[in-house]
């Protein structure tokens, strides 16, 4: 008969298993990016869904791209992604004041 503790008293080390889990920011990752396909999925299938059910044909007018207001809005929006990664490159600095500048900034943008 084979005993699990040696002879000073404490326990063999090779019959203890360890915890082997998984990094939680990978699975964080895959929850998000699985909620995400999910919703994209969702509206993919509801499109599908309106341009099966369309009696006339698709797209129903008017399909005209509006320039002046799409291109300003456009490029409101890139630059306000450019103002956020400013604030975050202030973040890793320690600038505080440059972080709440720039999402200020951000935050003016989005208004």
């Amino acid at each position: 008969m084979t005993s699990a503790v040696g002879t000073s008293g404490t326990a063999i080390t090779s019959r203890v298993h360890s915890l082997n889990r998984p990094n939680m920011v990978s699975v964080g990752t895959i929850v998000w990016l699985s909620s995400e396909l999910m919703f994209f999925a969702g509206l993919f299938a509801m499109y599908f869904v309106a341009r099966a059910n369309s009696a006339v044909g698709w797209p129903p007018p008017p399909t005209e791209l509006n320039l002046a207001l799409a291109i300003p809005v456009t490029t409101i929006l890139i630059l306000s992604s450019v103002t956020c990664q400013m604030g975050v490159f202030a973040a890793e600095r320690g600038d505080v004041f440059g972080l709440r500048r720039w999402y200020v900034i951000t935050l003016i943008m989005g208004t």
